[in-house]
C-alpha cells in the first residue's frame, strides 16, 4: 500500500464532499457580491495581520477587540454568515481527518514514552485554518491562545 496514493484517494473524496462543495459555491456567491467580496478580502487581510502579530507576540487587547467587532458586523451579512459556518464545517473535516492520520505516529511514539504520551495534551495541527470564529469573552491570553488556535499556530 502506498501512502501517497492513499493521500490522493483522500484528496479526490475531498473534492466531493458536501460540505466543500457547499464552501465552494458560497465563496463563488462572495466573488459574485462586491459588498461581500470586500468583506472577505478585508476579513482575510486582518487575518494575516493578526496571524503575524501573534507569532511575533505583539497582539495587544485592542487588535482583539477589532477582531470581535468585524466578525460581529460580518455575521450580520447572511452570506458571510453562511461562509463563517460552511468554513467551520470544512475545518472540522480537516481536523478529525488530522487526527486519524496522527494517530499512528502517536503509536510510534508511544513505545518510547510509554503512557506518558497518553496523559499529554495534544493540539492538533489544523490544515490551513480559513474559519474565522467569534472570539469567546476571556482574559487576554485565553484571546490569543484561541486566535492562535483559528490561525492555526
Amino acid at each position: 500500500m502506498k501512502v501517497i496514493d492513499k493521500a490522493n484517494e483522500l484528496a479526490k473524496a475531498l473534492e466531493g464532499n458536501d460540505a466543500i462543495q457547499n464552501l465552494k459555491s458560497i465563496l463563488t456567491e462572495i466573488k459574485d457580491n462586491p459588498d461581500a467580496y470586500r468583506m472577505y478580502q478585508d476579513i482575510r487581510k486582518q487575518q494575516e495581520e493578526i496571524g503575524q502579530k501573534v507569532s511575533e507576540g505583539s497582539l495587544d487587547q485592542a487588535e482583539i477587540e477589532t477582531l470581535q467587532r468585524m466578525v460581529e458586523v460580518m455575521k450580520m451579512n447572511p452570506l458571510m454568515s453562511k461562509l463563517f459556518e460552511a468554513e467551520k464545517q470544512v475545518q472540522e473535516i480537516a481536523q478529525e481527518v488530522q487526527g486519524i492520520i496522527s494517530e499512528p505516529m502517536n503509536e510510534v511514539y508511544q513505545v518510547i514514552n510509554g503512557d506518558e504520551l497518553d496523559q499529554m495534551e495534544h493540539e492538533v495541527v489544523e490544515v490551513d485554518t480559513p474559519v474565522l470564529e467569534e472570539v469567546e469573552e476571556i482574559d487576554e491570553d485565553d484571546k490569543i491562545a484561541q486566535i492562535k488556535r483559528m490561525l492555526g499556530q
